[in-house]
């Protein structure tokens, strides 16, 4: 007998806590090799559950609080990780609380640190708002809480259900626990609460200063944002008006992603990003700028832009986009060789997207070769597409796209294995892309390869017979 009370004594209580797989299940929907109504039950064991995890925990708590473990000795290091100073496992994605500089770091937090900390002030992690790591730890407890409360439908007011659970959080927090030394000097019980609403009015006060603050900045910023979207269309528009004057085919879409339909056009938006790289190629950050990168269509190098020719409603848009610059950039990027080249392009991806022998796409051998360093054989292909017994049948759509059924060839047979021509990964490339985006998309782009892709399109357009274009400066 005296055995089992000892095992009862030590008996492991309940799984409160849900999986790894059942978080990723509630997480994305995604079942993996389990059954969904096997993971729906056992979520719903962990529901089912809830109150007396949370039973427990108060438990444990007030038993480890009377016996002297919840003090510095004991509960110091792990409190100040859980009030921002460390990031577990499982601290939710939503908090707040974590301390500006320690998550993810080994480093120990200083006596000032914990001040800081503990201290009103700005947090970056809230976009400035003030506030401070206990303030948003009790803030996660009070957010689960209120996740939590199901108020029944049968006429009670809402407001005041919430109203009460805040008063309890209160009374157990602040005012059932004050020092024993406030009880023996008489202080007047309303003492305390009077100097909390107090301090409530102060603080709401400086959320709704930093929640106006908050309103006018943003304010600003979209309108901003509003003018420069607006002058950038206007140099785009003075772009195209451009390119029409001089009689070079050029879509009608001023968008990223032209839904014009057009295919043998110069896209404006190419010759604007290429355009807002000519115009700051010499321009350096300030030295209080945050501006980080430079690269070609980059956030960085919009910012460049705007920095060296804004603010937005002060940019003569016809003196900054001169046509100089603009035939300038056709002409380097090869362009309208790019333009003439899409309709050819665009063929012969549309005719590799069709081509299927037996139960393998051409696509799928193309794609494959695309991720591959070296060439591969027929054999390595049918591998790696898990289809080793057509082996004949992949030999025989590479050979189709060597040469037999498309002209220019998209691959060819060297002595590694079957590998693309500079043609034919084009093509692979320009496959399967969205409706309504250019197949060759743009040459201009932040990987720092633009002058590798403009050399490919004039090579390219040399193979297939397409005669480049130069600007002549001397010519109006």
């Amino acid at each position: 007998m005296e055995n089992e009370t000892s095992n009862s004594e030590y008996k492991r209580p309940p799984s409160y806590a849900l999986s790894g797989r059942q978080r990723a299940y509630l997480s994305s929907g995604e079942t993996g090799s389990y059954r969904e109504s096997k993971l729906e039950g056992d979520v719903q064991k962990k529901v089912d559950n809830l109150g007396h995890r949370i039973d427990h925990l108060l438990t444990d708590i007030s038993l480890l609080y009377q016996n002297g473990y919840l003090g510095e000795e004991h509960w110091q290091d792990a409190w100040l990780s859980l009030v921002g100073f460390d990031q577990w496992e499982h601290t939710p994605d939503s908090t707040f609380r974590l301390v500006d500089g320690f998550a993810d770091t080994e480093d120990e937090p200083t006596p000032r640190d914990v001040a800081d900390a503990f201290t009103l002030g700005s947090n970056p992690s809230r976009a400035d708002r003030p506030t401070t790591a206990p303030a948003e730890l009790a803030r996660d407890v009070g957010s689960a809480l209120y996740r939590l409360t199901i108020i029944p439908e049968s006429g009670l007011d809402r407001e005041r259900v919430l109203q009460e659970m805040a008063w309890g959080l209160v009374k157990g927090f602040y005012m059932e626990n004050r020092p024993i030394r406030e009880v023996h000097n008489n202080e007047p019980e309303d003492t305390p609460m009077a100097e909390l609403l107090e301090y409530f009015d102060k603080r709401r006060d400086l959320d709704i200063e930093y929640n106006n603050d908050s309103r006018e900045f943003w304010a600003n910023m979209a309108e901003g944002k509003e003018k420069w979207e607006r002058t950038e269309r206007e140099i785009r528009e003075r772009i195209r008006d451009i390119l029409r004057a001089e009689g070079l085919p050029v879509s009608n879409s001023l968008e990223r992603h032209r839904s014009d339909g057009a295919v043998e056009a110069i896209s404006a938006w190419d010759v604007y990003l290429l355009l807002v790289d000519r115009l700051v190629d010499d321009v350096e950050p300030r030295e209080d700028s945050l501006i980080t990168g430079d690269n070609l269509g980059s956030a960085g190098q919009m910012a460049l832009f705007k920095q060296e020719y804004g603010p937005a409603d002060e940019v003569d848009v016809a003196e900054l986009v001169t046509r100089e610059d603009v035939l300038g950039v056709v002409s380097e990027y090869n362009l309208l060789t790019k333009a003439k080249l899409e309709p050819v392009v665009v063929d012969h991806a549309e005719q590799l997207e069709d081509t299927v022998w037996k139960t393998i796409d051409a696509t799928d051998i193309t794609d494959l070769l695309r991720e591959s360093e070296t060439a591969l054989s027929s054999s390595e292909v049918a591998k790696e597409l898990k289809t080793e017994s057509h082996t004949g049948t992949v030999t025989k759509l590479c050979n189709d796209l060597a040469g037999r059924e498309f002209d220019p060839a998209l691959l060819e047979d060297n002595a590694g294995g079957w590998e693309f021509t500079q043609y034919g990964r084009l093509v692979a490339k320009s496959a399967n892309r969205p409706t309504g985006s250019p197949r060759i998309g743009s040459v201009a782009g932040p990987d720092g390869n633009t002058k590798g892709r403009v050399k490919v399109i004039a090579s390219v357009g040399e193979t297939l017979g397409i005669e480049g274009w130069e600007f002549d400066e001397g010519h109006h």
